[in-house]
């Protein structure tokens, strides 16, 4: 299969509502003719059945137990029976195409990656850790192309947006497709902090991987913590670009992307999606006679003229920089696209384009008093960078002026979202006396029966069965459950609370840190209640706080 720039229309950097568009428009039909080669390839598996009741009872099996269709109310059993015996392999190939198109998703845009960047709060340089703060309205992005700018621009060519001094900023990523993507700030790359160079590297990894990474608000300068994009002036001796250098030639902010390979993407997203059996194609055969099942429980936020300016390390913030999860092999790193955005001064900004600049950023009490609310985006299920040993030596704004500092902030109010709430990056205390999980007993006051091994592991199993079956709650979710149930017999003290029949009123699950490990990580754990027929934690008890 050849690459997207070898056949067809090339890839291309759109601007659209201040948002720049990565597009790789051939890989969609790249995508397509390789769906047909696999479709050709499992047509023979799908075939009738002689006897065509056996489609009937399908269907019922697959209203049962699937949760999209029931069948309509003018339905009958002899319309639907009709219906199987009429059937011919014409309708299943048709039927086969149809569903292979629809779960692939294919469309004309999939191959698009959207980057826009965010005016945001500048958080205090004092060394304390912040979580994310929100995004207040996009910059302005125009090509440099229409407008009356220095010479040196013209010749890099790509965008421009303002910035006042000391505003900071970050970036929003935004793509169905897999993409990876280099970030520089003055030719200095903010994920590797190495000088900027056309190839992606692995090792050090100098690229972020979207989708998984949603938005990036700085220098990575350690594991899971970032110094946040801050704006100002080229030759001021504060940019990164500069500290790293020691020349003030470059500034701005540097874009290149590549798109994952049409045939990995196929064999990696696609694939696991489509029919491998008759089953998955019935409610296709059958789709005049079925109705989709409502859901209720669902219900639908005066300086020098032409001034560049360079991104600076302004305060500590908790972000993750994912590590790869691909085969570097599965990037089309050879075709890759790239975009300089040229930073100027937001006091500039009316002589050179005639429009009027944003307003001056938020201030902290402004943002308090506002209600805007702080986000701590957290994954277990992905791997994070180290952070860069080369800008992890770069000062911040405020070691290099102190009167630069700002005011320490208190977030009320965190927004928690990814997979999974964010472990304490601090070591507490073991608390004295506290060699073992409290009995839920003596702390819940209510007689636990503890569990044998025996009904320990059938409650495992159980669970195991019905994860794919229930919903779960998003505080405790069944994996959380299924771990209080991994601890060693020795230590778990898990079991069940009993009606006064004998029959089980509740599981009581025993939360702590491993064996292994929850003595450097003590002071927390507790009981969850959890209802034995729906297995969902309907309580969680803290047993101890340090």
């Amino acid at each position: 299969m050849k690459s997207a720039t070898e056949n067809g229309s090339p890839p291309m950097i759109q601007l659209e509502d201040n948002s720049l568009s990565f597009a790789f428009p051939e890989i969609p039909r790249q995508l397509e003719s390789l769906l047909e080669q696999h479709i050709q390839k499992i047509r023979p598996r799908f075939v009738l059945p002689d006897r065509r009741y056996e489609l009937v009872e399908m269907l019922d099996q697959f209203i049962q137990h699937g949760t999209m269709w029931d069948l309509s109310r003018s339905t009958s059993t002899a319309k639907v029976t009709a219906t199987a015996e009429a059937l011919t392999d014409a309708d299943v190939e048709a039927a086969l195409w149809a569903t292979s198109k629809t779960n692939a998703r294919i469309s004309d845009d999939m191959s698009t990656l959207s980057v826009s960047f965010q005016r945001t709060l500048r958080i205090p340089d004092d060394g304390g850790e912040y979580p994310l703060p929100e995004g207040l309205g996009e910059f302005p992005v125009r090509p440099v192309d229409d407008f009356d700018v220095p010479a040196e621009w013209l010749k890099r060519g790509g965008m421009m947006m303002p910035m006042y001094q000391s505003e900071a900023l970050w970036v929003r990523f935004s793509s169905r497709y897999p993409f990876a993507l280099k970030v520089g700030a003055g030719k200095i790359n903010a994920v590797s902090g190495e000088p900027w160079a056309p190839e992606f590297h692995r090792d050090p990894q100098n690229y972020v991987v979207v989708p998984n990474q949603r938005r990036l608000d700085g220098f990575a300068v350690g594991d899971g913590l970032i110094r946040q994009f801050v704006a100002m002036p080229l030759g001021s001796g504060f940019s990164v670009e500069e500290q790293l250098t020691g020349k003030a030639e470059i500034g701005g902010i540097q874009l290149q992307a590549c798109p994952m390979r049409a045939e990995s993407y196929l064999n990696r997203e696609i694939l696991r999606n489509l029919p491998e059996e008759l089953l998955e194609l019935i409610p296709t055969l059958f789709r005049k006679h079925l109705v989709e099942r409502r859901d209720d429980s669902c219900k639908p936020s005066p300086p020098r003229r032409f001034g560049p300016m360079g991104l600076a390390a302004g305060g500590l913030m908790r972000q993750e920089i994912y590590e790869d999860p691909y085969p570097f092999e599965d990037w089309d790193t050879a075709h890759p696209i790239r975009c300089f955005v040229h930073l100027c001064n937001a006091l500039d900004w009316r002589a050179m384009t005639n429009e009027d600049p944003p307003h001056p950023p938020f201030s902290a009490k402004e943002y308090e008093a506002c209600g805007i609310p702080w986000f701590d985006y957290y994954r277990d299920d992905l791997k994070a960078l180290e952070g860069s040993e080369q800008l992890a030596g770069v000062k911040s704004i405020a070691q290099l002026d102190k009167g630069l500092k700002g005011k320490h902030i208190t977030p009320k109010k965190i927004v928690q979202y990814g997979n999974t709430r964010r472990p304490p990056r601090r070591v507490i205390r073991e608390m004295p006396g506290f060699q073992r999980p409290p009995d839920p007993g003596e702390f819940l006051k209510v007689p636990v029966v503890q569990f044998s091994e025996k009904e320990r592991t059938a409650l495992i199993k159980k669970m195991k069965r019905a994860r794919k079956a229930i919903a779960d709650s998003y505080q405790h979710p069944l994996d959380a459950l299924l771990a209080c149930l991994h601890f060693h017999a020795d230590w778990d003290m898990s079991g069940s609370t009993q009606n006064a029949d004998g029959t089980t009123k509740d599981y009581i699950l025993v939360f702590m840190s491993p064996p292994d490990t929850w003595r450097m990580r003590a002071g927390r754990g507790g009981f969850y209640t959890v209802d034995p027929k729906t297995l969902k934690a309907t309580k969680f008890t803290m047993a101890a706080m340090n």
